[in-house]
């Protein structure tokens, strides 16, 4: 019953990956509406550098690790409980038992 456990990493990871993306294109906007005001406090032509394919490679990889990393670990617990037990009130025994194997 429920998903599959791959179809809720893949969803959080999806999750996870539209929102680093939205603030990476957030960063982006906000540097290029700003960027008169770098430009004069760098002295340096900062619009060549936020337009160059190396600029925009480097963020699409920053924007992929960061996904990857901040999404994976969450991705594979929240994937392990199963839903039937959690819809019943099982979270709280499930909590219990991951605490009481901890303390030994």
């Amino acid at each position: 019953m429920g998903s599959s456990r791959w179809a809720i990493v893949r969803q959080l990871l999806l999750e996870v990956f539209i929102l680093t993306s939205s603030a990476a294109v957030l960063s982006f906007i906000t540097l290029a509406l700003t960027g008169n005001i770098l430009q004069r406090w760098f002295n340096d032509d900062l619009r060549s550098y936020i337009l160059s394919s190396e600029t925009i490679i480097q963020l699409c990889v920053a924007v992929l690790l960061t996904t990857i990393l901040s999404a994976i670990y969450p991705a594979i617990v929240l994937s392990g409980f199963k839903s039937v037990n959690l819809l019943k009130g099982g979270l709280s025994a499930i909590l219990k038992k991951e605490h009481s194997e901890m303390l030994y």
